[in-house]
């Protein structure tokens, strides 16, 4: 009698152990589904859907600030490129928090075969007296100004206008120098914006 009772009890037990082994089981893959998920979500945030048509959002005219005069040629100040079109079209300066910002205009257009977006093909820079000053990056509530338009992806042959700032450090010209990141002949675009 005792052995059948022993023999019952682990049978219990090895039934039971089972059943919580399939419960593990369903919450591991219930979970991995979920971070499945949400690492899909995650790559489609990161893709650039948060940028989709912040372009929209450019225009210069509503930029509350000091319109920049350039002497730049304009055939220094565009160019068609291997993967672009790219073009410093205007800058203003604003006075921002406390700080003095240059924001700058670029016409973009994407000659790559395949959906890109400015950051993603170009290499921007800003300098004063020879030395280059710091991309403005931050949540900026300026009218006309959208920062994520530059992180906008296009398809081949699609134009589009973004905008960037920099911190300015004093009041010398603005030297504006775009390139892209992959060029085979070096080709900069350039445009020298006067701040007096």
């Amino acid at each position: 009698m005792k052995k059948k009772i022993l023999i019952i009890i682990a049978a219990f037990a090895l039934a039971a152990s089972a059943a919580g082994c399939g419960q593990v089981k369903d919450t591991t893959e219930n979970t991995q589904t979920a971070q499945t998920e949400k690492n899909e979500q995650t790559k489609t945030d990161v893709s650039g859907n948060y940028a989709d048509g912040a372009s929209k959002n450019v225009d210069m005219d509503k930029v509350d600030g000091v319109d920049l005069d350039s002497e730049s040629d304009k055939a220094d100040s565009s160019a068609t490129l291997e993967e672009s079109a790219v073009s410093i079209e205007d800058a203003k300066v604003v006075d921002y928090e406390g700080k003095r910002l240059v924001i700058v205009s670029y016409k973009f257009t994407n000659k790559s075969n395949s959906d890109q977006s400015f950051t993603a093909l170009m290499k921007s820079e800003a300098y004063q007296d020879g030395l280059s000053i710091s991309n403005a990056i931050g949540d900026f509530n300026i009218e006309g100004f959208e920062p994520a338009s530059t992180a906008e992806i296009i398809a081949p042959g699609k134009t589009i206008t973004v905008q960037e700032a920099f911190l300015l450090v004093n009041d010398a010209p603005v030297e504006v120098v775009v390139q892209e990141f992959h060029s085979q002949s070096g080709v900069n675009v350039t445009k020298t914006f006067n701040l007096q």
